[in-house]
């Protein structure tokens, strides 16, 4: 081996994986690391993936001074903890036996820019620009570090192509068949952007486009799009016909075009087959798919009845569906880990304005998604969505770690998955990490800018960043292209009631009385927002009330309520109630926030008299978040 001096290239930030290091501050991603524990990575990274011995570690960290070779592995088990490694399934720092270590995930030095997209998230007429760095100069501090913490940036290689693969023509002379054509898109859409190095858009952006919206011109203008895939599918019993076309957006013209056909039970390697032909027409690499040869028509069939059947906007599927689709064929990882998520939401996320499910049915829900986890990951030990759903398993509060370290598996496997990097983005805003869930947004914002939750909260974001007007021109977007979504119209009565601009909300509350009937959620918002018209110290009584009345009632409060009144001028008469009550259910992995709850968000999404006042440390501890940070 070669035991040469390593060429150091100490002071330049790096991504590694989807770790942001700045040597020059110690930190990975906003945490700090002790400098030769840094020092070490440095080195690693420096190497590439070349291995390097303890020696050099040694004469290269610890120059001139007499030490054993068990700081260099101390130094690594602090690397690996700090990565969420392991020795044993390193996805990080590799242990090669009598030889030394080695990096094995991605070192990338390019230097981290703007790039400004002058295109709606919504529509082309209303201009937003987006960064995918945040300023730094306009976040507010909630306080000292390690919670405001340097945000994950993202390079964007002008010179890699973005791609669309659109929703597929139904050619199988069968309307009620439009869920299999549609099924088979997204799932060629997926092995493409799992199996080939390049940016593929979200199906909720590029599934958008229908008909003669399908012009490559227009999907470019919507979306950024370089080059969109198309096609058909025919389905005539066991057999499927799929053809498929690569555009060049720039120049409308078609760069390759196939015919396939194929038995359904073979529908695994058609789509491996379809994105190889892609990856060549782009030159791009690609790598084969780990999932089975032959599969159960059936089965396959009810998996994509059971995502085309999901109604809730947190990305769950059919439940009962995909447990047919399992039973039937029980190799299909995705249905596996598409169940373990979507039961861990019903478990975790109950729909906003209704009670939470009895105790016994979220036990319930939590056993199968395990075992429904478990069963994705002997087939895929990187099953992104069920690492997501482990995540979703731990309790509200004192789990913040493990659910960071399940979250960055998820991303791992899955670096652009905007579901994935959208649920990073919240639990990074949820523990006050407000850039670095910016940049997570903005990044799945920029993979699947039709989301309505992914660009409601990219709009909230801008604001927390001081980029105020930025962030109601893309929540005016979302409001004008999915008004019957509550939560999005919520969101803008609430931004410009707090503001006391009447006339727009005027404007927009007209709107959505005309639309009618309202849903419990929505008519409650509405009385809230309405009683902040009447002056605020009669709408922050009435929010006070209301936290007396849960502290009686439940024993615990509402963290949105008692932020929402703090901010109304109320926070004397908050913190007491807040102090005094307990969450320690928040701790249990079955536990509920209150109907309306979000978690943690409302205490560090956004700053107020709550977060300036002493005693927001005191209930900081209380929710476990003190020991976190």
């Amino acid at each position: 081996m070669n035991d040469a001096p390593i060429a150091s290239d100490q002071g330049q930030g790096f991504r590694l994986g989807t770790f942001w290091v700045e040597p020059a501050t110690n930190e990975i991603d906003g945490a700090r690391v002790d400098a030769k524990t840094m020092d070490v990575l440095v080195a690693l990274a420096d190497a590439a993936t070349s291995v390097i011995s303890v020696r050099q570690l040694l004469d290269r960290v610890w120059p001139n001074v007499v030490v054993g070779d068990n700081v260099v592995h101390q130094a690594i088990a602090h690397l690996r903890k700090a990565l969420g490694d392991g020795p044993r399934s390193s996805r990080y720092v590799q242990s090669i036996p009598k030889r030394g270590y080695r990096l094995i995930a991605p070192v990338e030095r390019k230097a981290a820019h703007n790039v400004e997209h002058a295109t709606s998230p919504v529509d082309g007429a209303s201009r937003v620009k987006r960064s995918l760095r945040p300023p730094e100069a306009h976040e507010p501090i909630l306080f000292n570090a390690p919670v405001a913490r340097r945000a994950v940036t993202f390079d964007v290689p002008t010179t890699i192509p973005l791609l669309a693969v659109l929703a597929f023509d139904n050619l199988s002379g069968d309307p009620d068949l439009a869920y299999f054509s549609d099924g088979v898109s997204e799932e060629i859409r997926e092995t493409v952007a799992r199996g080939v190095d390049l940016k593929v858009i979200g199906r909720a952006s590029s599934f958008q486009f229908r008909g003669a919206d399908k012009a490559a011109a227009n999907v470019a203008a919507q979306v950024n799009a370089t080059h969109l895939l198309d096609g058909a599918v025919r389905r005539s019993g066991a057999r499927v016909r799929i053809t498929a076309e690569l555009v060049d957006c720039a120049t409308a013209t078609a760069l390759w075009s196939k015919r396939f056909d194929r038995e359904l039970t073979d529908v695994f390697a058609l789509q491996d087959e379809i994105a190889a032909e892609v990856a060549v027409a782009l030159r791009v690499a690609f790598a084969p798919s780990r999932r089975p040869g032959t599969i159960d028509a059936a089965g396959y069939d009810l998996f994509l009845r059971a995502r085309a059947a999901a109604t809730g906007y947190q990305g769950a599927y059919d439940s009962k569906m995909l447990e047919a689709a399992v039973a039937r064929e029980p190799k299909l990882t995705q249905a596996w880990a598409a169940l373990a998520l979507s039961l861990a939401i019903k478990a975790a996320d109950p729909i906003p304005g209704q009670q939470p499910i009895v105790a016994s049915e979220v036990a319930d829900l939590r056993t199968r998604a395990r075992r429904a986890a478990d069963r994705a990951f002997e087939l895929d030990p990187e099953a992104a969505l069920a690492h997501a759903a482990l995540a979703l398993l731990e309790p509200v509060c004192g789990a913040f770690a493990r659910r960071e370290f399940h979250l960055r598996r998820a991303l791992s496997a899955a670096p652009d998955d905007p579901f994935v990097l959208a649920r990073m983005s919240y639990w990074c805003r949820a523990v006050g990490r407000i850039r670095e869930a910016f940049a997570y947004q903005s990044r799945a914002f920029e993979i699947d800018p039709l989301i309505p939750t992914v660009v409601q909260h990219y709009g909230h974001l801008l604001r927390a960043l001081g980029r105020v007007a930025e962030g109601d021109a893309v929540s005016a977007s979302a409001r004008e292209r999915w008004p019957e979504l509550d939560f999005i119209v919520i969101a803008m009565l609430d931004v410009t009631s707090s503001r006391s601009d009447w006339q727009t909300f005027d404007r927009w509350l007209a709107d959505v009385r005309a639309r009618g009937p309202h849903t419990p959620l929505m008519r409650l918002a509405i009385a809230e927002t309405e009683r902040r018209r009447e002056g605020f110290p009669a709408a922050g009584s009435h929010l006070v009330a209301t936290l007396r009345e849960q502290a009686s009632d439940t024993g615990t409060v509402s963290l949105a309520t008692g932020a929402k009144a703090s901010a109304l001028g109320f926070t004397q008469e908050v913190y007491p109630i807040l102090l005094q009550t307990s969450f320690s259910h928040l701790f249990q992995p079955d536990g509920h926030l209150l109907p309306g709850d979000f978690g943690t968000h409302w205490l560090l999404g956004r700053v107020g008299p709550l977060q300036r006042d002493i005693r927001f440390v005191q209930l900081c501890a209380k929710l476990g978040l003190c020991d976190y940070w």
